[in-house]
């Protein structure tokens, strides 16, 4: 409640106008774009990776890879059994996305109620990303992020039915908060991080960061939080399956174990698929403009982006997973700030972002159609 009145209290020149214009528009092309391609690339694929969830093709476009699992976690909860012969398990997703969704269903269904988190999340990621942003270096800087955000060509997967939008939501909330002196509220942000993404425990970094440059006892307090948060989690899933290691296992069964980054590496720039080849090149343009971005956005945001773009390096030892990493990488927003603060002319934002929203358009349309260039 404090923050959001904080938030409230901050808005001028109508930043939530923007947002919405700039979101209606995006996400209108977007869904006009990805109806056009399943019915063009029909004949070549087949629709053999499709799920329909709805009876509205529009809507389905949303939803592709993780968002079966979410919907069925969201259905049937947390059974534990496994789903097929790899030994893929629902308890190696994170529980927060599909409680919240879960409160929703009544009104919208399983797959409704999961597009209505994740949109409500980027909304209200995109208002968090402008305050800070302009709280760091001004108004014209915060609009040219907001711009960044919606036009970067991963943004598509904040509107999916997936959780990226969610841990969105809560890692920029904990930067807002412990910017802003809200010890507690950081406390109960950083608990809930783990439980919206597996490696949300890395919120504890940016805590640390201000505790450290603060020095102040109180802020330090926090810390412990998102370390709770994982071992509530580990805990639920011993008592479901009755194996303290079984968190870490289910994550092992999808490939995801400790591994030396030359590794991946190696599988994105000797891959023998074009579109591992491309996924993890933006993968590291993305991880550029994260190490980059220092100076460009509040210190908070850059080391918590840091962790974000590095934890897959090491724990992504098959070229399966390359795919993924674009994924998880948009979590960063010192991506959307940095590349802010470096258009700092109109008209290299006006160069910029029809390029950025045409290459979104492309990865949406074949991400839709089941193509494994971004799962």
């Amino acid at each position: 409640m404090v923050l959001c009145i904080e938030m409230l209290k901050k808005d001028e020149k109508g930043a939530l106008v923007l947002i919405m214009t700039l979101y209606a528009l995006t996400r209108t092309t977007l869904t006009a774009f990805a109806l056009v391609s399943r019915a063009a690339l029909f004949p070549v694929h087949g629709h053999q990776y499709l799920w329909e969830y709805t009876k509205s093709e529009w809507i389905n476009v949303w939803g592709m890879w993780d968002s079966a699992w979410y919907v069925d976690i969201i259905r049937n909860g947390y059974t534990g059994v496994p789903k097929e012969s790899a030994g893929f398990v629902d308890y190696a997703f994170s529980p927060l996305y599909p409680f919240l969704s879960k409160t929703l269903v009544f009104a919208v269904g399983e797959f409704g109620a999961a597009l209505v988190i994740s949109n409500i999340s980027f909304i209200a990621s995109s208002y968090l990303v402008y305050l800070i942003s302009r709280d760091y270096a001004g108004e014209a800087y915060a609009k040219r992020v907001l711009v960044a955000l919606m036009v970067f060509p991963t943004s598509f997967l904040f509107s999916a039915a997936l959780s990226e939008s969610l841990f969105f939501l809560i890692s920029l909330a904990i930067v807002f908060a412990v910017q802003k002196g809200k010890v507690w509220a950081t406390a109960m942000l950083g608990f809930l991080a783990p439980l919206a993404r597996p490696f949300g425990v890395v919120a504890l970094l940016p805590i640390l960061s201000e505790a450290i440059k603060k020095r102040r006892v109180r802020d330090a307090v926090p810390l412990v939080f998102p370390v709770l948060g994982l071992f509530a989690w580990i805990g639920w899933v011993y008592q479901l399956t009755g194996r303290w290691t079984a968190t870490w296992e289910a994550q092992a069964a999808w490939g995801r174990h400790l591994s030396n980054p030359v590794t991946l590496v190696r599988n994105v720039f000797f891959a023998h698929d074009t579109f591992t080849f491309v996924a993890g090149v933006l993968f590291f343009f993305m991880f550029a403009i994260v190490l980059t971005s220092r100076g460009r956005a509040p210190r908070s945001v850059w080391i918590l982006s840091v962790a974000i773009v590095s934890t897959p390096l090491f724990f992504s030892p098959h070229p399966d997973l390359v795919p993924a990493l674009p994924r998880i990488a948009a979590s960063a927003p010192a991506i959307y700030m940095g590349i802010g603060g470096l258009l700092k002319k109109d008209y290299l934002v006006y160069l910029a972002s029809p390029f950025g929203f045409a290459l979104q358009i492309a990865l949406f349309s074949l991400w839709t159609n089941g193509y494994l260039l971004i799962v």
